[in-house]
């Protein structure tokens, strides 16, 4: 992230009205005023003086300094200075190579764009001086409002809004786990199965999308009802079973994918000039920085203008920007298998580039095609959607083959309808009728063919010929007058590269009988049973794999399948198992003299004791100073454990009343002496000892729990219970010791 200004240093959001004026003049603040009396002015004018959060006074020399926030701009003011701090580079962009075992093409994306948006935001905090919750503020606002240089348009698609939590939420997820908990595919099983997109083969998303081209303002309710008028109040599924039409809410989500998905069919029908303003290639040298040769390459990909007889096929161009060294390969249909193939073929004639710019076509985006150029760290490089004026080298190179090869190549159609008709009418309306595309245009080229006459024009013609935008210099002399050393990569390690994953993203367990994949069984004895394994197909041989570990940065082993490899699969399976053993009896070893001196040593049962007790000597050193209040007990009664105890005290209890025991006679001498009336001298009062609360409480309980006994007590005691047991000091004191039982401090004597 740089900053692009040769008069403020630091990104900052406090300014005096000097300063704003002074950023204003040198077009970081686009719109303010470039005068202090102007920014004072425009201040008192929007009374900025009532946002209190946002205006700061302080005390310094020559008087008081007031400073604004950048918050008191319009949006749109704002959102240009920002964007001058906040660019993505390519370091930005790279995310790690290791293979995200499971992850379908989405979920990669959906984890690669937000890792490089936390990677920008933290990029952006360590630039200002604002607090976290501030900055990822300000970068979310930037994000947003699509100021974020450098930062390509998928990653924007795939974002969509950015909030600060979503930041802080990714920002903790590439800490802990390094981001795979990002990963994230809501649609994987769903996509292209909606009521509305498959209903009736089709049409009722053609009806749909021909009204949102004719009238883009039109609501959702009213295309749901043209849709009822045209289809009814059912629509039927993908499976012919008749469903309700789908709400209003239905509707708008899916009128706004059709907006998004159909975007350059509805602005080429409703905005033609647009259209073609937006797709036309203009401009010129924008890419002098680039002087080094593989220091950027273009590719792209465009049907050939040409028919051959098995059909129509598709060229993969690639350039090398500073030198127009031009390679050109061709496949029936695109896919990433093609790219690699392209790629492959340049890297071996003139060595690995630093960057690759592409657009975001499916094959180009495409997870095998991105896993290819990290692992050869390559920097991917993708234009905005449909703006091919940044690719525009390429898209010339691709045009100079239309217009040069293709006409006069046999089986030509034209680069347009308009051609096409031309060529159509050489023939009569008689000979129209009923020929097929081979008759009409006189299809006699194989795809041979076009490869060799393909390879010989750029040979011979194309990359010996001089370029204008070389300075009048051929492609071939200006890669020779370089002395520039290219980075060389090994044909076999680059082939096993390009080769095809097998199935689930190239993932498999090693079992009993092998890695099994596409029903074959294939076998090796340095990878252990159980073990989670990448695997690629070997680039010569169909009988074997390699094997790598699931990130895919250790290569294993190559598995071998002995019935396609052309071995006895009996011999092949012994000599396999046996060296298994070898490689598992060496794996042991380390094990076995381990288990060895732990034998040796204590009883697991006594390591775990000694563990646990030193566990508890730390809890009890930590709690030293805390005191633990006792608990509450409360006796736990039932009619069977009366039964017993009635049984087992049976031989203790008398007819006759049993003797008192001591510490109940003092508690009651205690108690009759303060209920007895105290004799008088004149008027002095003779002091006594006067019971406690509980004292009298504790000589009731004895009296209560010597009647539960069978015991017998004199009239006198029991009628001084009876009244006791009415008083409130008895109903308190019963209270405290139902709650603390004989822990209470009432019971202490």
């Amino acid at each position: 992230m740089t900053i692009q200004t040769p008069i403020q240093s630091e990104f900052k959001v406090w300014f005096t009205a000097q300063e704003m004026a002074d950023a204003a003049e040198c077009g970081l603040l686009q719109g303010v005023p470039a005068t202090k009396r102007g920014v004072n002015d425009l201040a008192e004018r929007e009374n900025w003086s009532r946002y209190h959060a946002l205006v700061k006074s302080e005390k310094g020399r020559g008087g008081t300094i007031t400073r604004y926030h950048l918050d008191l701009l319009p949006i749109d003011i704002r959102l240009p200075y920002l964007r001058k701090f906040v660019q993505a580079d390519q370091d930005d962009l790279r995310v790690p190579g290791a293979l995200e075992a499971g992850l379908s093409e989405r979920a990669w994306m959906e984890r690669s764009a937000r890792m490089i948006v936390v990677r920008l935001a933290d990029k952006f905090k360590r630039l200002n001086r604002l607090t976290v919750m501030a900055s990822d503020h300000m970068f979310t606002l930037t994000f947003n409002g699509g100021k974020v240089e450098g930062l390509p348009e998928w990653v924007r698609e795939t974002i969509g809004s950015l909030s600060v939590r979503s930041i802080q939420r990714w920002r903790s997820s590439v800490r802990n786990n390094d981001g795979l908990a990002l990963a994230h595919d809501p649609a994987d099983a769903r996509a292209g199965t909606g009521l509305l997109e498959t209903a009736h083969d089709g049409r009722v998303r053609r009806h749909i999308l021909a009204w949102i081209a004719e009238a883009p303002a039109m609501a959702a309710a009213v295309v749901r009802d043209q849709v009822i008028y045209e289809f009814g109040s059912e629509l039927p599924d993908r499976h012919g079973e008749l469903k309700p039409m789908p709400n209003e809410r239905a509707f708008r989500y899916f009128m706004a994918h059709l907006r998004e998905a159909e975007k350059a069919v509805i602005l080429a029908y409703s905005n033609p000039d647009g259209y073609r303003s937006r797709m036309k290639l203009r401009g010129r040298n924008a890419y002098r920085h680039v002087t080094r040769p593989n220091q950027m390459w273009m590719i792209d990909a465009s049907p050939v203008d040409a028919l051959c007889v098995d059909g129509r096929w598709n060229m993969y161009a690639c350039i090398d920007v500073a030198t127009r060294r031009f390679i050109i390969t061709f496949s029936r249909t695109p896919r990433a298998e093609a790219v690699a193939l392209l790629i492959r073929r340049a890297i071996l004639e003139w060595g690995v580039p630093d960057v690759i710019k592409t657009d975001n076509g499916s094959d180009f985006v495409a997870a095998a095609t991105v896993r290819l150029m990290n692992d050869l760290n390559i920097a991917a490089d993708t234009s905005q959607a449909y703006s091919p004026a940044e690719k525009g080298i390429v898209e010339r190179a691709i045009k100079t083959f239309q217009h040069e090869v293709a006409p006069q190549l046999p089986g030509y159609i034209g680069h347009n309808v308009a051609d096409r008709k031309a060529i159509e009418s050489k023939k009569s309306f008689a000979q129209r009728l009923g020929a097929d595309e081979r008759e009409l245009f006189e299809v006699s080229m194989t795809i041979e063919e076009l490869r060799a006459w393909t390879d010989d024009w750029l040979t011979y013609i194309y990359n010996e010929d001089a370029h204008g935008g070389l300075n009048g210099i051929s492609p071939n002399v200006a890669a020779e007058r370089s002395a520039e050393r290219p980075r060389r990569v090994d044909e076999r390690a680059l082939d096993a590269l390009l080769m095809p994953v097998v199935g689930n993203n190239g993932r498999r367990k090693m079992g009993p009988q092998g890695i099994r994949t596409d029903n074959r069984f294939f076998m090796t004895a340095k990878v252990l049973v159980g073990t989670d394994v990448f695997c690629r197909y070997h680039p010569d041989d169909m009988g074997r794999l390699y094997v790598y570990s699931v990130d895919g940065r250790e290569f294993l082993d190559v598995a071998t399948d002995p019935q396609f490899s052309g071995v006895n699969p009996a011999e092949f399976a012994k000599a396999i198992i046996a060296e298994g053993n070898a490689v598992m009896a060496e794996r042991l070893k380390d094990v076995k003299a381990e288990v060895r001196r732990i034998k040796k040593g204590p009883a697991a049962i006594a390591r775990s004791i000694a563990v646990a007790k030193q566990r508890m000597a730390d809890r009890t050193a930590d709690a030293a100073n805390i005191i633990q209040l006792p608990k509450a007990e409360k006796a736990h009664i039932t009619p069977q454990i009366a039964a017993a105890l009635d049984a087992a005290t049976l031989p203790e209890r008398r007819s006759k009343p049993a003797p008192m025991t001591e510490p109940l006679a003092a508690l009651m001498a205690a108690v009759e002496a303060d209920l007895a009336p105290q004799p008088s001298k004149g008027n002095v009062r003779s002091l006594r000892a006067e019971a406690t609360p509980q004292q009298r409480f504790r000589a009731a309980q004895e009296i209560e729990h010597g009647l539960a006994s069978g015991q017998q007590f004199e009239a006198e005691r029991l009628l001084w219970l009876g009244s006791y047991r009415e008083s409130a000091e008895y109903k308190t004191q019963k209270g405290i010791w139902e709650e603390f039982g004989d822990q209470a401090p009432v019971m202490r004597t």
